[in-house]
C-alpha cells in the first residue's frame, strides 16, 4: 500500500514539472497589489512606527520609483505617514528626479503622495522648493504648492 501511495506522489510530481517547463513565461512582472494594499499592513494596527522603509514602484521588470523614510507611521490600512521622505523617480534604470519632504503622506487607495511641509524637487534642470504637494506615482505628475521658488538651469550653447 505504501509503494502505491509512492508512486502517486511520484506521477504528480513529474506531471507538475512538466506542466511548469511548457507554460511561456511572461514578458512582465506580475502587477502586485491589486487590491490596493500593502499585505504587511494589514498584520500592523494603525500607529505602529516602522524604521527604515522603501517602497518601491515598477513598471514592468524596472524599477520605475522608490519612497524611503527613515521613520513611517501606519495611519490607517490606506495611509502611511512619513517623516523626512524621499522619492527618487528613476527613468532607463537611472534617477531622473528626487522630490524630498519633511513629512509627507502615501495614501494606497488613491496612490497618492501628499505633503502638507517644505518640499523639494530637483532634476538635471530644475530645482523648485515650496510649502507642499500632491503628486501621482502612476502618472509621475503632481503640484507644488506655493509660495514657490524655482530655479532653471539652461544648457550653455559652445560657439567656436
Amino acid at each position: 500500500m505504501l509503494k502505491h501511495i509512492y508512486t502517486c506522489l511520484t506521477v504528480g510530481l513529474v506531471s507538475t514539472t512538466l506542466a511548469q517547463e511548457s507554460m511561456p513565461i511572461p514578458s512582465t512582472a506580475p502587477i502586485a497589489g491589486v487590491d490596493k494594499t500593502i499585505p504587511a499592513m494589514a498584520l500592523l494596527p494603525p500607529g505602529s512606527v516602522l524604521t527604515q522603509v522603501s517602497l518601491p514602484r515598477y513598471k514592468g521588470p524596472e524599477l520605475d520609483m522608490l519612497m524611503t523614510s527613515p521613520k513611517m507611521v501606519i495611519v490607517t490600512k490606506q495611509q502611511i505617514q512619513g517623516e523626512t521622505v524621499f522619492i527618487y523617480i528613476y527613468d532607463q534604470g537611472k534617477i531622473k528626479s528626487l522630490l524630498t519632504s519633511k513629512k509627507a503622506s502615501y495614501f494606497l487607495d488613491r496612490e497618492m503622495v501628499e505633503s502638507q511641509s517644505e518640499t523639494q524637487i530637483r532634476d538635471s534642470r530644475i530645482k523648485a522648493k515650496g510649502t507642499g504637494l500632491y503628486f501621482d506615482p502612476s502618472t509621475k505628475k503632481g503640484i507644488l504648492l506655493g509660495p514657490v521658488v524655482t530655479e532653471i538651469s539652461l544648457p550653455t550653447k559652445k560657439t567656436k
